[in-house]
């Protein structure tokens, strides 16, 4: 009896040692646990609007690889591989293809309810600047633009036809630029890239169109080309009408009825009309008879010649 005292408070001691240790080691696990963070997002510096490639344009005048992105689009593609947990290895490639797009329409989706639309009408799918500001945000390095902020700089464009003049059968090289649009067209070229030039042959007299959108506003700018000695290929015009020429062939209008015509000696001739007129005839010899004529022009009601 003399020897169990002494032995339960040596175990009690050693209980409460036991104790004592833990009591103090679980604030400091719990402070580990608290303090623990995931590996920091992959935050690109993007300056560029990019958008995913058409495959029937040269990738040379698209903003859509690292050649013409200054990498950018590896840049674009980490921060989405990082932000979706996508592996790297599948999806990193420096060229915006569907599946970029797919990710940054889905991006546009969650953070700019964005939705719906395309490149051309709502920016969907297209790296602009209010996308880059939502990546920025979601790294935590700026803040979403407010509400107020100006509205977005308007598109331009410039054109040019070089040479401007040519002889059938020449060509002429048709180059073009933009800044602040997402998408163009030219008349007679159909969609066209940003910028870029195009060899073209025209026939006559040409003046070609280009549109080009921004998100809220359009541009539109000309480049004509002009084609000496050109033949206009047109049907006879019926009696009373005449054709007018213009700038070019397709131009040309079928003039008809009495407007601005002149009148002389019972006879109306259309304005723009050649008439031939008989002064009088002169008998020259007992068989023969010679006759006097003038063609005569009816200019907007007044006859010459």
């Amino acid at each position: 009896m003399m020897h169990a005292y002494p032995i339960s408070i040596f175990f009690m001691r050693k209980l409460l040692l036991s104790f004592g240790l833990a009591a103090l080691l679980l604030p400091v696990l719990a402070t580990a646990q608290d303090t623990g963070t995931a590996a920091p997002l992959y935050c690109p510096n993007l300056s560029i609007t990019m958008q995913k490639c058409a495959p029937t344009r040269p990738l040379s005048q698209q903003r859509c690889t690292d050649a013409t992105t200054e990498g950018q689009v590896t840049e674009l593609q980490k921060f989405l591989s990082d932000y979706y947990d996508l592996n790297p290895a599948d999806y990193v490639s420096g060229y915006f293809g569907r599946l970029t797009r797919d990710n940054v329409r889905r991006f546009q989706c969650e953070k700019m309810s964005i939705c719906s639309g395309d490149e051309a009408s709502t920016g969907y799918g297209v790296v602009g600047r209010k996308t880059r500001a939502a990546i920025a945000n979601a790294c935590g390095t700026e803040t979403t633009p407010p509400p107020n902020n100006p509205p977005p700089t308007s598109p331009t464009c410039t054109m040019k036809a070089t040479p401007y003049t040519i002889s059938p059968g020449q060509s002429s090289l048709l180059s073009w630029t933009s800044t602040n649009a997402n998408s163009g067209t030219i008349t007679t070229l159909g969609a066209v890239p940003l910028y870029g030039s195009q060899t073209i042959f025209p026939t006559q007299n040409t003046t070609y169109t280009g549109t080009f959108w921004g998100h809220q506003s359009v541009a539109t700018c000309n480049a004509s080309v002009n084609v000496q000695g050109q033949t206009c290929q047109r049907p006879n015009p019926p009696a009373g009408c005449h054709w007018q020429s213009a700038d070019t062939c397709v131009q040309d209008q079928l003039i008809c009825g009495t407007t601005n015509s002149c009148q002389l000696d019972g006879v109306e001739v259309l304005n723009g009309g050649i008439r031939k007129f008989y002064l009088y005839r002169n008998q020259s010899s007992s068989s023969m008879c010679q006759t006097y004529s003038i063609d005569r022009t009816c200019t907007n009601g007044t006859l010459s010649g």
